[in-house]
């Protein structure tokens, strides 16, 4: 009756490997029938099919009323057959802590269980099927509501970098500098779901899919701000001269921007709700991460490879074709 979780201990969310939680037995209500049975007939093996009903009914006027109801949580019958049984257990996991991946992974071992009992059982019990009732949420219901928040997850992420990069493009007027800043907050959204997940242990979830793509429009903000500015040093001569006046004239407002915005997400902190203090939490590494990415990768590519005269300009590839379809005037 203790079923054993492929992957092994060290991988199983269930404590020792063990699908049944220690010192829990599997409820079985055909098992009690049978030994019910095995009374006036010791040598059985199994109920005959035409004494199944019999032996149900005779099981349940013989035990006391409590005990009837307990039956028929676990057995439904009509007046003239047994309809359903189910085969109830405690597991050895923590349902309140866990993950989507955790959940996926006891679901997935009792799918391959239930897979080989219906295949070798009889006709009339190939409808088997498991469920986890007694999780918050609604069992393995929640954890398909989850998988569809990962599945928008990254299908958010499929539509916001490409209108990202557009509206990167507007702002700075720069193909390189838009391209610096995607892959920049690209990293930055890596950076804080990675975070959350090595230092605090929470895989992809609720909070996490929602933040996902929130996380981009704050990252945004410090990298358009310091990329307009590098456009901005037209009358600087070097790459590395433009860096120093957009650092110079938009990096301290860039920070002071970020401290304040990680000081809103530290109020969060203070809350009981276990979503808000993981939002405080999101907020947080998403701040630090979009500052040091802003001002350190974004920047560092700004310096070696950013854009200088017209190069990467949209105004002059514009007035390039423009000029080309006779619309404007030639040098």
């Amino acid at each position: 009756s203790r079923v054993a979780l492929g992957g092994g201990g060290g991988d199983s969310p269930c404590k020792g490997g063990k699908l049944v939680r220690a010192g829990q037995t599997v409820g079985c209500i055909v098992r009690d029938l049978l030994n019910r049975y095995k009374v006036s007939n010791p040598s059985a093996t199994v109920i005959p099919e035409g004494a199944f009903f019999n032996v149900y009914k005779d099981f349940v006027s013989t035990s006391s009323p409590s005990m009837q109801a307990s039956i028929k949580q676990v057995i439904g019958a009509s007046d003239t057959r047994v309809l359903w049984a189910s085969i109830v257990f405690m597991t050895s996991a923590d349902a309140e802590s866990l993950s989507n991946a955790r959940g996926h992974f006891i679901h997935d071992n009792l799918k391959e269980l239930t897979d080989g009992l219906r295949a070798r059982a009889p006709e009339g019990m190939r409808t088997i099927f498991f469920t986890d009732l007694e999780r918050p949420g609604g069992g393995f219901t929640w954890t398909a509501v989850e998988d569809a928040l990962i599945q928008n997850l990254f299908t958010g992420f499929s539509i916001c970098f490409p209108v990202v990069f557009c509206v990167l493009v507007v702002a700075s007027g720069n193909v390189l500098l838009a391209l610096f800043a995607t892959v920049s907050i690209a990293m930055i959204v890596v950076g804080v779901l990675g975070a959350v997940q090595v230092y605090h242990g929470w895989d992809l979830g609720i909070a996490e899919s929602i933040s996902g793509v929130i996380v981009i429009g704050f990252s945004v903000d410090y990298t358009v701000h310091l990329g307009h500015m590098y456009k901005e040093a037209w009358d600087q001569p070097s790459r590395e001269s433009k860096t120093r006046f957009a650092l110079t004239h938009m990096g301290g407002t860039v920070v002071g921007g970020g401290l304040t915005t990680a000081l809103s997400g530290g109020v969060l902190f203070l809350c009981t709700l276990l979503f808000f203090t993981k939002m405080g939490t999101l907020l947080v590494w998403t701040i630090f991460l979009s500052m040091a990415h802003a001002l350190l990768f974004f920047m560092a590519c700004c310096a070696v490879f950013g854009p200088t005269g017209n190069f990467g300009s949209v105004h002059y590839a514009i007035g390039v074709c423009k000029r080309k379809l006779g619309f404007g005037k030639k040098d």
